[in-house]
């Protein structure tokens, strides 16, 4: 009997080793922070990695919040929601014992996108916000393949919520822009070549219906 409690402990003990090795196995298997800017799908042109870069790196000086863009071209199955977290966890963003952290995580085959933000930042940069940041700034440029300008608007968004909180002034761009649309999402352009189109053809029938009744009046008068 007494060899039952040392039969429990071994075996609570291997449970432990080898939920720290899968532990371990599994933080292997994630990328290496390379700065603010972690483009891994290769999809951001050098102008605006810098631009992102600077940003990020003003905001943190001025606020003490790390933001970091990450991009990777495939999670090879993983849930991208679980992939951030995990991300942002691993990498240790923010001041340590702050939580004041965002990532911005892009998945270029999948067309998914999380911002994940630390517990600090959620009493005004909430869940709501942080959609709307991405249906009205970051998804229709992401969606046209346009990753410079779609990620690049997701961080100046960002940047001015957290500014402002902070009562800070950074050197962004005066604000994000979003995508012009119609309300139908017809293109302006398209609509435009139809208009014109429909306008000249009824030019063209009235001066050929005015010439024909002219002609008919001639036979008449003869």
């Amino acid at each position: 009997m007494r060899r039952l409690p040392r039969i429990v402990a071994f075996l609570l003990l291997f449970l432990f080793v080898v939920a720290s090795l899968v532990r371990v196995s599994a933080e292997k298997l994630l990328p290496k922070p390379a700065g603010p800017v972690n483009d891994f799908a290769d999809v951001i042109t050098p102008p605006y990695e810098k631009r992102i870069g600077n940003l990020a790196k003003e905001l943190f000086d001025k606020t003490g919040v790390a933001l970091v863009v990450v991009t990777m071209h495939d999670l090879g199955g993983d849930d991208h929601n679980e992939y951030a977290t995990r991300l942002y966890n691993a990498w240790g963003i923010g001041k340590k014992g702050e939580d004041k952290g965002v990532l911005i995580l892009v998945i270029v085959r999948q067309r998914k996108m999380r911002i994940e933000t630390g517990a600090s930042l959620k009493a005004f940069l909430t869940e709501s916000l942080v959609q709307e940041i991405q249906d009205r700034f970051m998804a229709p440029f992401l969606k046209q393949n346009n990753y410079d300008d779609g990620l690049l608007n997701g961080v100046v968004a960002i940047g001015k919520i957290i500014s402002k909180q902070a009562g800070v002034t950074i050197h962004a761009d005066a604000s994000p822009k979003a995508v012009q649309e119609g309300r139908s999402g017809f293109p302006i352009g398209v609509a435009v070549l139809v208009l014109g189109a429909a306008i000249l053809a009824f030019v063209l029938y009235k001066i050929y219906g005015r010439s024909k009744a002219k002609a008919n009046l001639g036979n008449i008068q003869k």
